[in-house]
């Protein structure tokens, strides 16, 4: 063996480091009424059935019914509302594969 690792994911601490330097979005889903999403970078749109945030990687979209923005912060938010769909931005570097 050449003492060489490679592949994605043989390191995962160092993707924890990354999402933790807020680059990588971070959403935290519960129980279908709640979402908290992390490391954004604006809000593109804003409607009761339809919520879509800027992220580093792309836009962050989740759709529902009642969608409110609670807890407003610079880099998160929390949505509340039935939330029925999410679409995470696109694959490719930033680890959405």
């Amino acid at each position: 063996m050449s003492g060489r690792l490679r592949g994605r994911g043989v390191f995962p601490a160092l993707e924890w480091v990354e999402e933790a330097a807020g680059q990588q979005p971070r959403l935290l889903l519960a129980g279908g009424c709640r979402a908290m999403i992390e490391n954004l970078t604006g809000i593109l749109e804003f409607r009761e059935d339809r919520i879509r945030l800027m992220t580093r990687s792309g836009p962050l979209t989740l759709e529902g019914e009642g969608l409110l923005l609670t807890q407003v912060r610079p880099d998160a938010l929390t949505v509340r509302g039935r939330i029925r769909q999410i679409h995470l931005p696109e694959g490719g570097e930033d680890g959405y594969d």
